[in-house]
């Protein structure tokens, strides 16, 4: 079975201008790369006044040294989505997959219908990779990563495990790895997330509901720390939902 993983970067969340596409082909069974792009829209690259309201739009050097080290090319958006149509078709692509699949639907939708081109989710079911990572850690069938996150401390201030891009990154390649935030860069390690999960029983082509809370029966201690000229006062908690329920009153008199 051949998928695709995709990602999108954009100006922003509403009007969302897509300057950046990466996608990977890939084989479930084998795990080779059958085809990998990055295509920087060049109607929202070369309108440098929209290109600078990006969030990442610091990042603008990255993407000149991809593009003269042929790692991303500057196109059309009807180029860009004619090629994936193109890899969809040629290599039998039998389902498209995305981290958090309602924003990258959402970003190429808008987009097509700007541009007036064909959009390539017309081509095979879409999968959202969250679900996927959600159904692993609730159905403890990722018990090391689940592990890995509460050694180190990656559990959101709510008590809940970090279930995103950044945090499995961590988990494949060191607690140095940092998301980059490029479409090919993420799409390389969604891919890998992916792939990850197939490894660990789940299957193709199946719906998995996303859970947004996953809470950790770790207990990470915090401290709240109130301080007025020489007086310090420490409170040592585990969670907001033991701030929401205790009620904290704090006075100091002056």
């Amino acid at each position: 079975m051949n998928i695709i993983v995709f990602d999108t970067e954009t100006i922003g969340l509403e009007k969302c201008f897509c300057y950046d596409i990466g996608y990977i082909v890939v084989n479930v069974e084998s795990k080779n790369v059958l085809a990998k792009n990055e295509f920087i829209i060049e109607q929202v690259w070369n309108n440098k006044q929209l290109f600078e309201t990006a969030y990442y739009c610091d990042k603008k050097e990255l993407y000149v040294s991809k593009m003269r080290g042929r790692k991303a090319k500057l196109v059309n958006w009807g180029y860009a989505i004619t090629q994936v149509i193109k890899d969809i078709k040629n290599f039998n692509v039998e389902g498209i997959y995305a981290y958090n699949s309602n924003f990258d639907t959402k970003v190429i939708d808008f987009n097509a219908e700007w541009y007036k081109t064909r959009n390539f989710l017309d081509y095979a079911p879409i999968f959202d990779i969250w679900g996927y990572t959600s159904e692993l850690i609730t159905s403890e069938l990722a018990n090391d990563y689940v592990e890995f996150c509460e050694k180190n401390a990656l559990i959101s201030e709510s008590g809940n495990i970090q279930n995103n891009a950044d945090s499995w990154g961590k988990f494949f390649n060191g607690l140095e790895w940092n998301e980059e935030h490029t479409a090919l860069s993420d799409t390389e390690i969604e891919s890998k997330i992916l792939l990850y999960c197939f490894e660990n029983g789940l299957t193709p082509q199946t719906e998995y509901k996303v859970k947004k809370c996953i809470e950790s029966n770790s207990k990470q201690e915090k401290e709240l720390i109130i301080k007025h000229n020489d007086k310090e006062i420490v409170y040592k908690y585990t969670s907001k939902r033991e701030y929401k329920k205790n009620g904290w009153k704090i006075e100091l008199k002056i």
